[in-house]
């Protein structure tokens, strides 16, 4: 309920409603922010599964208590119906404040190496910090002329 009214029959998101950085592709998976210390996985879910199609969701607790969400859907329309309805509402645990919806980045892991449709964790690389503690057999061969160490 927002407002006194149930989701499905508040009013779309006001025409202008800010998004974050740069709009991401169109996919299954959304990223919600602005939740709070007091907000819950379980009342997260409830608005979700009313938008409908959500297959799964990721919790992630941020440093300082902030939870942040991954959640995918069955098909791309679906997520966008749940940006649609969730972009700039407030839950009662919000106090007030919008959430924040958009596509999650595609192929790239998001905190903590998760949330991303299509991620995979990155490659080890050889970095002067990596390289004190890589095993012996680890090279940095073929890494340019000028080398990491």
């Amino acid at each position: 309920v927002h407002g006194g009214a149930p989701l499905a029959q508040r009013p779309a998101v006001a025409a202008g409603a800010p998004m974050r950085g740069t709009p991401k592709p169109p996919n299954e998976t959304i990223y919600i922010t602005g939740l709070t210390a007091q907000s819950t996985e379980q009342e997260i879910t409830q608005y979700l599964n009313t938008c409908g199609g959500l297959s799964s969701l990721r919790w992630v607790v941020r440093p300082g208590g902030y939870p942040i969400v991954f959640a995918t859907f069955g098909s791309v329309s679906a997520a966008q119906h749940a940006i649609s309805q969730l972009h700039g509402f407030a839950l009662p645990s919000t106090n007030g404040q919008p959430l924040s919806v958009e596509f999650a980045k595609v192929g790239r892991p998001g905190p903590s190496g998760v949330g991303a449709v299509g991620a995979t964790p990155p490659a080890a690389f050889p970095t002067p910090f990596a390289a004190s503690f890589a095993p012996a057999a680890f090279s940095s061969a073929g890494y340019g002329a000028a080398g990491w160490m």
